[in-house]
């Protein structure tokens, strides 16, 4: 069994251990969800490079008698140190990590994953504030995609009718449905429905240029938080900031 491993990985989440050492989560491109703990004093050059947002290469020690890992080199290739410059920010950033820990990091396509967070981790670095929750949409919005959960904006699930471009949609219990199917459930207007068509064709980089009235964003965005919340099984407190 290799004992020193290399990795391509994202610092998701940091929590203090003892008054000297950390545990830390990363999203690696090579095996999903990694846990280890960061040894060190306050003078570890360690703990300064493994913080949330961080992003380089990482090697891990894994002792098979103890069961656990550590974490022996982090190399930071990207800082992000825009993410702390405004609260709205961080807090959209760390809803974004907190989505990944919860869904097990995608459960398998780690790569794409990595690249998913990576770009949307970027773009909100140098984003104005009027992007925070486009951008918090976009990603949520690309996850549910790679988890498969993402149902089709194209035609009721209920009676398989094609959706007309001025449709009104509910979704419930997972399905988008037509309004002559039902009238319960939260609604999802024709303008919300046509962004999230666009927003999911295009890198999040690129959000800026595909606008729409606040009232659709927000429908929108109760729309992927009530989708993800079904499928995790909770709803995470950062999505109520963003």
């Amino acid at each position: 069994m290799l004992r020193n491993i290399r990795y391509n990985a994202l610092v998701l989440k940091v929590k203090a251990v003892g008054q000297s050492h950390r545990e830390a989560w990363f999203l690696s491109a090579e095996s999903g969800i990694l846990h280890a703990t960061v040894f060190g004093g306050p003078r570890s050059h360690l703990k300064g490079a493994v913080a949330p947002f961080h992003q380089g290469n990482l090697l891990l020690y894994y002792n098979p008698v103890k069961d656990y890992a550590k974490v022996t080199e982090f190399d930071v290739c990207t800082w992000r140190p825009g993410l702390r410059e405004d609260y709205q920010r961080l807090m959209a950033a760390f809803a974004l990590t907190e989505t990944i820990l919860s869904s097990y990091g995608s459960g398998g396509t780690w790569h794409e994953a990595l690249n998913i967070a990576e770009a949307t981790l970027d773009a909100y670095t140098e984003a104005s504030e009027q992007l925070y929750r486009p951008l918090a949409v976009h990603f949520l919005w690309h996850w549910i995609s790679l988890l498969g959960l993402n149902p089709s904006l194209e035609h009721c699930d209920r009676c398989g009718a094609l959706l007309s471009a001025h449709a009104l949609t509910f979704f419930v219990h997972g399905s988008l449905v037509c309004e002559s199917c039902t009238h319960d459930g939260l609604a999802l207007g024709a303008g919300a429905r046509r962004w999230l068509h666009s927003i999911g064709q295009i890198p999040a980089c690129s959000i800026a240029r595909y606008s729409a009235s606040p009232a659709s964003i927000s429908q929108a965005k109760n729309f992927v938080t009530v989708l993800l919340r079904e499928s995790l099984g909770k709803r995470i407190q950062t999505w109520e900031i963003i």
